[in-house]
């Protein structure tokens, strides 16, 4: 007789989400659907903390239709005070009826935060083939999950020059966890016919009711990207205070997409 422990149920279920989310767009490719894999890291960014706190990203998305799904993993240290803990999310996303030329979108979930799916063996892993010191940090003793709600709204503005610009806002509450308000200026400009590049500039305001995290939450600052997208496939974008830390981030993106291309919806400045 099998037995599990809670840490193994959550891994068990959240494998059979993963594969769920695969098999959501997998059957019918005459309908178009697209699969959106992120990795992000913070091993080259110039922070306060070297390779510490928010750390490394990894999230799948699965878009059908009007529905996006999404499972991903944030992993965070914090070696001055020697604990960690992961951030381990599903979602599903859809857009709201226009209100005027502008686009909502509502997004539900829950975020279990504590030991993860992959969370430290992933990173010394990744350390190990880049050269780093692994770490070896006790998780949190606390393992919850919450319920999580975002709002989205971006309006597309006049276009100049090839340049296209959108206002962007958002709204994120994970109850008993962490909430932020933001809100930006994203510029899209498809400079090559394989390559187009995209800036941000906006602001982020982050609260936490999580002991471990409020230390390093500043409340308002400032917040910004830059990237490139390679043939529609490859994206490659630089962003700060993408998790209200005042950090650096570099991210990797690679979507597969057949059949008719879904529509993605323009994603808010986090």
């Amino acid at each position: 007789m099998f037995t599990f422990d809670i840490a193994e149920r959550f891994r068990v279920a959240l494998l059979a989400l993963s594969v769920t989310m695969f098999a959501l767009v997998w059957p019918a490719p005459s309908h178009g659907a697209d699969l959106h894999l992120v990795f992000g890291n913070d091993f080259m960014a110039s922070n306060r903390l070297a390779d510490d706190l928010y750390t490394g990203v990894l999230e799948l998305e699965a878009v059908k239709g009007a529905y996006r799904f999404s499972l991903g993993e944030n992993v965070f240290t914090d070696r001055q005070n020697e604990l960690r803990f992961d951030e381990t999310y599903f979602t599903v996303e859809r857009g709201l009826p226009a209100v005027g030329n502008g686009r909502p979108q509502i997004e539900v979930g829950v975020v279990h935060v504590g030991e993860g799916l992959l969370g430290q063996s992933a990173q010394n892993t990744l350390h190990k083939w880049i050269g780093s010191d692994e770490v070896d940090l006790p998780y949190v003793d606390s393992s919850r999950f919450h319920p999580t709600l975002r709002l989205r709204f971006h309006r597309p503005l006049p276009v100049l020059r090839q340049l296209s610009f959108t206002a962007l806002g958002e709204v994120y509450s994970a109850i008993d966890f962490k909430s932020h308000v933001s809100g930006g200026l994203h510029i899209h400009w498809p400079a090559f016919s394989f390559a187009a590049f995209n800036f941000g500039v906006g602001a982020r305001y982050t609260t936490t009711d999580f002991a471990p995290l409020g230390p390093h939450v500043n409340g308002l600052a400032p917040t910004w990207e830059a990237g490139v997208v390679l043939s529609e496939k490859i994206s490659v974008a630089w962003k700060y205070n993408e998790f209200g830390t005042e950090a650096q981030h570099f991210t990797l993106g690679y979507d597969l997409s057949w059949g008719k291309r879904n529509s993605k919806a323009q994603r808010s400045l986090n």
